[in-house]
């Protein structure tokens, strides 16, 4: 009788351990997660401008409104014959300068989102933008709003789109995540991340004012309705330029809500500081956020923003350094 050679399950047994093994620690090359939102300059300078970035995705400077939707446009349309790939939002209204209201008819709503999607086919759909703000852009409840979006999910489902919420604006982020904190009772956290995230003679009362407590209160009911609606992604907004905080946001949102994270807006405000740009593009890259779209745009009321260009579309510093880290980390821009 042959007896039976043991090195050969031993040497089965280490080839099976170092695959897996190996397994653990391959990493798969990340694509290119970052998009462009600009304004100030005509819709071909935006698109060129992107291309020099070197960025795939692209936000149209304005978003589509369902009560003007006249079937087509032109900023979607050529930035699609450009190569890009769309973060659509989709508001319901008319137009910019006041909050869009809840859909009164909701079969009438899907039926021109469907619309759009067939025309476009975006990469992401947004549905409104800062729901938790009622002053400037949505003025219906959490429960309006969660309404809504499953809605539009329904019909993004249809058209095999990816759907989104519009995005919490980052100070709420904050809060909430300096709540959560209290409540557990790490107060020295809570204070840390509001240090960190606020104006100093502000962050003392910033959870005991009536507007933050109705914000968090708001804030909680949209995390706790976002995953029952269907979406494929959750989405805030941000522009602190701190990557310990942001790095605690992106965990914050992915526990509170069970789904990946996206920011389809991101940047800058009263600063145009190059290095800010490379901290946050980092984390996005270390945290593997699969989509980031940066905002562009000179904005000199509200919070300041700041954006990557002049207003004759040249590239600011902080623009460059956009510029050099997808060149670095991906090849691409020029």
């Amino acid at each position: 009788m042959k007896k039976s050679c043991p090195g050969i399950p031993v040497l089965f047994f280490l080839c099976s351990f170092f695959l897996s093994v190996s397994g653990l620690f391959s990493t798969e090359p990340m694509e290119n997660p970052f998009g462009i939102m600009i304004s100030g300059v005509g819709v071909e300078k935006r698109l060129e401008i992107a291309r020099n970035l070197g960025v795939t995705l692209y936000r149209p400077g304005v978003a589509i409104f369902t009560e003007t939707w006249n079937g087509r446009n032109e900023e979607c349309e050529a930035a699609l014959k450009a190569g890009l790939k769309l973060v659509l939002t989709v508001r319901n209204g008319k137009g910019p300068g006041k909050p869009c209201t809840p859909p009164a008819n909701i079969a009438e709503y899907k039926k021109t989102l469907g619309q759009i999607l067939e025309k476009y086919h975006p990469e992401v759909l947004a549905i409104e933008n800062e729901e938790n703000s009622q002053q400037l852009f949505y003025s219906g409840s959490p429960e309006d709003y969660l309404k809504q979006l499953k809605a539009a999910v329904d019909v993004a489902r249809q058209h095999g789109v990816k759907c989104t919420n519009g995005g919490l604006v980052c100070r709420l982020v904050a809060l909430l995540m300096a709540e959560k904190y209290r409540e557990e009772g790490n107060v020295m956290k809570a204070e840390e991340i509001l240090k960190q995230a606020l104006d100093e003679r502000k962050y003392r009362k910033a959870l005991n004012t009536p507007l933050a407590k109705s914000q968090i209160a708001r804030g909680r009911t949209l995390l706790a309705g976002y995953k029952t609606t269907g979406i494929d992604f959750v989405n805030f907004h941000w522009y602190i330029p701190n990557a310990f905080l942001l790095k605690e946001a992106i965990a914050f949102m992915r526990q509170s809500t069970d789904l990946p994270v996206i920011l389809n807006e991101l940047g800058q405000q009263k600063s145009t500081d190059p290095a800010e740009v490379e901290t946050l593009m980092n984390v996005i890259v270390q945290e593997k956020v699969p989509l980031a779209v940066w905002f562009s745009t000179d904005i000199n009321a509200f919070a300041e923003a700041r954006g990557l260009i002049e207003s004759d579309g040249t590239l600011r510093p902080n623009g460059i350094r956009f510029q050099k880290f997808l060149q670095t980390h991906f090849g691409v821009g020029k």
